[in-house]
């Protein structure tokens, strides 16, 4: 975010033009603590520096006993009242390692949650309530009754809810959560069960998201306990059935590819289901699907039909080599899938179903993944299985999409340029016309590895 400094009844100093003045507060954005103090404390530029500062916090408890940022964010907001009005996005987490390392063992007390109630009472600006923090997973914390009653309440109130790298998440904090437009779980584990019940049916979320238009799910890094990983896939997947069965989703975004915890034709079934439930409301889909078994279901059929969903303008599926369930703006998706043997079977059964006219779609990417550069031979070529996908690509996705590209990623240990030849003289028509992309890597992603022979 770039600040435009104006001339706001603030006493500027003549020497220094308006854009130097704009410049130091958009430094403020950098890791300059003491320029941040500085421009805090400054007459100046205190105005500008809250609101851009304070636009979005971190409320992190710790297990040291001279730690409370509840209390110090508290003494704060005495101070500066106005800065509640500055707070559009709170992130709520406890240092996980620290309390389990060096907690009651070492003699020190559960951190302090007692001044946390108080301060989420007073947040009521707050639109984006982020529980956990990206790439620090951690266990969500045993709080007072008060203040799990707090941040449910603060679920209930805000936005945009995203549920990222923690254990142990209580299914309640997902109920009655009638402002919610937004809803991100990324690698997120809710409790499995509650007296010997599972925990997610101990709570009904047919009512929970009245006004849902958005989900991003991704299970991308959950591989710690894959046993109880799978069992937890399940669990989110039937809450997001559930929630989702009224319909009217327009973005939805489903990673459930994962090397170390296998996906099940449940799983499918689940994704497909929750696809149906909003058929004729999405305008994009974002899905990135296991490679351990087969994309399409037991009986054939299809995990999504382009056919059934009138509004879609764009499909996205996030590819395996990005996080795009941490990209929210982004807007495409390629239909990704292992072809072990090289068969384009899973696409083209999939691209039967776009409409042959009448559609415009913004992107439509196509991303085959070869887990073994020497399965690429001849001899294990489906020559008619490779023209037909070219023709429906040619002749069917081509006239209807702004952008379009097919892209192979080939794992091998040595050179993968005999692989990429033999596929372009395969394909010589998308070839010719530079839709073919290719992307390298020296060894086998992990769980993927197929034999050679």
């Amino acid at each position: 975010m770039k600040v435009k400094v104006q001339d706001n009844g603030l006493r500027l100093r003549s020497n220094l033009p308006v854009e130097i003045h704009g410049l130091i507060i958009n430094e403020l954005e950098d890791e300059k603590d003491a320029l941040k103090q500085c421009a805090l404390t400054c007459r100046l530029y205190r105005h500008l520096a809250q609101t851009l500062l304070f636009k979005a916090i971190v409320l992190e408890l710790l297990p040291e006993p001279e730690s409370n940022p509840a209390q110090k964010l508290l003494a704060i907001l005495a101070q500066s009242p106005r800065i509640v009005n500055y707070v559009r996005c709170l992130t709520f987490s406890v240092n996980f390692f620290a309390a389990a390392f060096f907690g009651k063992g070492f003699g020190m007390p559960d951190p302090d949650d007692s001044w946390v109630p108080e301060v989420l009472c007073a947040l009521v600006n707050v639109r984006r309530l982020h529980i956990g923090l990206p790439a620090h997973e951690t266990c969500f914390p045993e709080l007072s009754p008060a203040t799990m009653a707090m941040v449910h309440s603060k679920c209930q109130s805000v936005l945009h809810l995203t549920v990222e790298d923690i254990r142990d998440v209580p299914w309640t904090i997902l109920t009655n959560l009638n402002s919610v437009e937004s809803l991100d779980l990324n690698n997120a584990h809710f409790l499995p069960d509650i007296s010997g019940q599972p925990a997610s049916q101990t709570v009904d979320f047919h009512m929970s998201f009245p006004h849902l238009k958005r989900i991003s799910y991704s299970t991308s890094s959950m591989n710690d306990f894959p046993g109880k990983d799978v069992t937890s896939i399940q669990s989110i997947l039937s809450f997001l059935e559930q929630s989702t069965a009224r319909g009217g989703l327009k973005s939805l975004s489903i990673n459930i590819h994962n090397a170390l915890v296998p996906a099940t034709p449940t799983h499918f079934q689940a994704v497909k289901q929750i696809i149906s439930n909003s058929a004729e409301s999405l305008k994009t889909v974002d899905v990135t699907l296991s490679t351990h078994v087969p994309v399409l279901l037991p009986n054939d059929e299809l995990i999504f039909d382009d056919s059934s969903m009138p509004l879609l303008t764009e499909l996205s599926n996030n590819e395996l080599i990005f996080n795009v369930s941490s990209m929210p703006l982004l807007t495409e998706l390629s239909l990704t899938c292992v072809i072990s043997p090289i068969t384009f079977h899973c696409f083209s059964r999939h691209l039967e179903t776009v409409p042959t006219s009448g559609r415009n779609f913004n992107k439509i990417s196509l991303h085959p993944i070869i887990t073994n550069s020497s399965l690429v031979t001849e001899k294990k070529f489906d020559d008619e299985c490779f023209k037909y996908f070219e023709n429906l690509v040619l002749n069917v996705v081509l006239p209807q999409t702004l952008s379009l590209s097919v892209k192979f990623t080939i794992y091998g240990p040595h050179s993968t340029q005999r692989a990429e030849t033999l596929i372009k003289q395969r394909m010589p028509a998308l070839h010719a016309k530079n839709l073919l992309q290719f992307d390298t890597k020296r060894d086998a992603p992990l769980g993927l590895s197929e034999p050679s022979s």
